[in-house]
């Protein structure tokens, strides 16, 4: 068949093959779109009658139009082949992605809802499924759930009767079919034979939610027929504790939702798609207000860890950079040991190379053990040494000394993490253990590229994000299936391009990409949705979709303090004030040292109207980090605000002499300027910033924001306008920034704002 044409079918490719027919990869010409053409088996088809019924009822399901079907095009006959054109999936199959590791809580109730979504569409068409489970749902490249061969089961009992065979689901990325053991996902009433109604797709949807939250089918046995049994007599199990117990009231939710579509009689069981449908929503919903309400154990009663950097012997041309990357990939892994808390990477790292003693450092970080070591490089074997302490009375539980290769790297951070956990097997609740959290490059010099670029990544004043670029894109080239190297290439850029440093265009445009390559190698990496969530506000604008990222992101890692700050400031954007505080506020208690999460901080309180918090907050970061840059440019706006325009020109100078001159922050200052009446000056900063636009990008809000600072209103809306069209994320600061206010009542300022989609959210 390969190269013939099928009616106005080119066929490519096989795809693959089952006992009813043979699924090709084929073009509709006329069309110019590739399809999946399903060919049926001659014998299939061979009475008439039957075939005829076929096409006929088939008409019905090729006219189901809904973004959770995958589309069938046509079902037809020609030259003597009957045929299924459907929609060329490129993505995977659940049964695909539950093979990597299942969804997370949010994740999996989104994937629910859409599959929800697409039942019901089918139901109100009279359509059922009949044979739903994770082969037959699919996820597409865009991460949305999509449900294939609805009705198809029904339509192959007009031509044979009911089957026993496996459909296989065409599936682009693999190029093979994928199977579901049905049994597993049989209604009591499609075993015992009898009438199958819509409640049957809804006991099949059971399974797979219950699945999708837990990790495996809610009914087993070691053959079908305890399966069987299990189905046909056992209620629907008890959601485990562990997971929910976060989310106790969301917990309780969904196990009334599992209880009821897994209901033994059809009439126990929701009555329509719709109205499980808006149970999830609401489940949904919940679970995304408690998400950041997670309470803590009290530090006095928990156990908890820092890791400090480990000291380099020998530093390299990046001296540090190993050292620290040991010591995150350990806070990682421990991280994943339930009833230990463990400090954050921002807050430990303050005491880097420091002169405190122990009881100081634990004292800051409220831990009750430190993990210091040493590291060594000498030619090409690495030595190791790493000391846990307990607090109090200077106690040492555990050291260990490694003189390895140095490839052996990972396996020395593995077994420092399980000597760790050996030695507090006693000290935590249920022993704990290590999760297989494990996402370096097992590519050596990738890694170490890696890590040189994560510590330019937060050090920023050595030479910064040009740098940590340079590094991870070298990870990248390494190693191209280094989703983590991606991930920090796409937040380098994000950064960029909402500053202006580069034209966002082309700066969002790679962002894009790298996050995209990242997630479609890992799309459990909790960075990459954060990142993801990060382009969706600077440069989509896009504040659902950066909403679901964030949540996706801490689903995956809800102890991520850089997530709860992300999300806290699109909160506040949204003006969910509460919500951003309370984010801001988790953020800080995660990583209570960390500037940005400080910086952060104060911009959720700036953004309502309280700038006094927001100074202090700023001032307390610049005691961390007298380099931030988040907090001098708050700081500055706050000094405005107060109109103390001196201290906010002096804040400006400081990061001038730290960015080296950045068109946008020369711009802020121009405001400055001319907000202090120091008008001369002010037009300096334009004849500056005008003469740089012949030699490289300025960013117009720059420029916009001077003129608004001497309040000329033509000139600051002709280059406010330019920067709508260069679309600079930092644009919507503008709505807290005291030079345009003289502007804020002309007509110009709030079409501009509408049409940025930026005049709902903050007042």
């Amino acid at each position: 068949m390969l190269g013939r044409t099928l009616s106005h079918y080119k066929i490519l490719a096989e795809i693959s093959r089952d006992g009813k027919g043979v699924v090709y990869r084929a073009v509709d010409v006329p069309q110019k779109r590739e399809v999946a053409l399903k060919v049926l088996s001659p014998e299939l088809v061979s009475d008439p009658d039957r075939k005829h019924l076929f096409i006929r009822e088939a008409q019905a399901v090729a006219a189901l139009d809904h973004p959770c079907i995958v589309t069938v095009h046509e079902i037809d006959e020609a030259e003597g082949f009957t045929f299924i054109a459907m929609e060329l999936f490129r993505g995977h199959s659940l049964l695909d992605v539950f093979k990597r590791a299942r969804p997370g809580l949010i994740r999996s109730l989104e994937l629910a809802i859409e599959v929800a979504e697409g039942l019901a569409h089918a139901h109100d068409q009279g359509i059922l499924h009949r044979n739903l489970n994770p082969a037959k749902i699919m996820v597409d490249e865009e991460a949305h759930a999509k449900i294939s061969d609805i009705g198809l089961a029904n339509l192959f009992e007009l031509l044979d009767g009911p089957s026993g065979e496996e459909e296989t689901v065409p599936d682009e990325a693999t190029e093979s079919g994928q199977t579901a053991d049905d049994i597993f996902y049989s209604s009591p009433e499609q075993i015992q034979g009898q009438e199958v109604r819509h409640q049957t797709d809804l006991y099949s949807f059971g399974i797979v939610l219950y699945e999708m939250l837990v990790g495996e089918v809610p009914f087993q046995g070691s053959t079908k027929a305890e399966v069987l049994r299990a189905i046909l007599r056992d209620p629907a199990p008890r959601l485990p504790t562990l997971g929910f117990e976060v989310f106790s009231e969301a917990g309780t939710d969904l196990q009334r939702i599992l209880d009821k579509c897994l209901a033994n009689k059809p009439g126990d069981r929701y009555q329509g798609m719709k109205d499980l449908k808006a149970d999830l929503q609401s489940s949904l919903r919940q679970l995304k207000s408690l998400a950041h309400k997670a309470p803590s154990k009290p530090a006095d009663t928990q156990p908890a860890i820092a890791v400090l950097p480990f000291t380099e012997i020998n530093p390299t041309e990046v001296p540090g950079y190993l050292g620290e990357g040991i010591a995150e990939e350990l806070i990682y892994a421990l991280s994943d040991i339930e009833g230990l808390r463990v400090a954050a990477r921002a807050s430990s790292f303050q005491f880097k190379e420091t002169a405190d003693d122990i009881g100081q450092i634990a004292d800051a970080l409220k831990v009750t053990m430190l993990l210091e070591g040493s590291v060594l490089t000498a030619g090409t074997r690495l030595q190791v040494t790493s000391q846990l302490t307990q607090v109090t009375g200077n106690d040492p539980i555990w050291s260990g000394g490694y003189d390895q290769k140095t490839e052996d790297i990972f396996d020395i951070q593995d077994e420092i993490a399980r000597s760790i956990l050996e030695a507090l097997q006693i000290k935590l609740a249920g022993g704990g253990k290590i999760g297989n959290k494990t996402r370096h490059s097992h590519k050596l010099e990738a890694y170490h590229l890696y890590l040189k670029g994560r510590h330019y990544w937060y050090n920023r004043a050595e030479g910064g994000l040009e740098n940590s670029i340079r590094y991870f894109k070298q990870a990248a080239d390494e190693d191209p299936g280094y989703a983590l190297a991606h991930v920090g290439l796409a937040e380098a850029y994000c950064v960029l391009g909402s500053y202006g440093f580069l034209p966002p265009k082309i700066a969002f445009a790679k962002a894009k990409a790298a996050v995209e390559r990242a997630l479609s190698l890992d799309d459990h990496l909790a960075e990459a949705h954060k990142v993801a969530g990060l382009i969706h506000f600077w440069w989509d604008r896009d504040w659902d979709g950066s909403e679901q990222r964030f949540m996706q992101s801490l689903d995956l890692e809800p102890t991520s303090a850089e997530t709860h700050s992300g999300y806290a400031l699109l909160m506040s954007y949204l003006g969910r004030r509460e919500e951003a505080v309370a984010m801001s506020k988790r953020a800080l208690e995660l990583d209570p040292l960390s500037p940005h999460a400080r910086a952060i901080s104060g911009g959720v309180h700036l953004f309502a109207g309280d700038s006094e918090t927001a100074l202090a907050e700023y001032k307390k970061a610049l005691e961390s980090d007298p380099g931030s840059i988040d907090a001098l440019f708050g700081s500055a706006i706050c000094y405005s605000s107060g109109s103390m325009h001196d201290k906010a020109i002096a804040q400006y100078e400081k990061i001038m002499s730290l960015k080296q001159n950045a068109s946008f922050f020369l711009g802020m200052l121009g405001a400055a300027y001319g907000l202090a009446g120091r008008r001369e000056e002010a037009q300096a900063v334009v004849n500056e910033l005008t003469d740089r636009l012949r030699r490289e990008y300025v960013p117009p809000f720059a420029i916009a924001n001077v003129w608004a600072g001497m309040n000329e209103p033509d000139h600051a809306f002709k280059w406010l306008e330019k920067s709508h069209q260069d679309r600079v994320g930092i644009l919507w600061v503008m709505k807290t920034m005291r030079q345009w206010d003289p502007l804020r009542s002309d007509p110009r300022f709030e079409d501009i704002l509408h049409r940025m989609n930026l005049d709902s959210p903050i007042k």
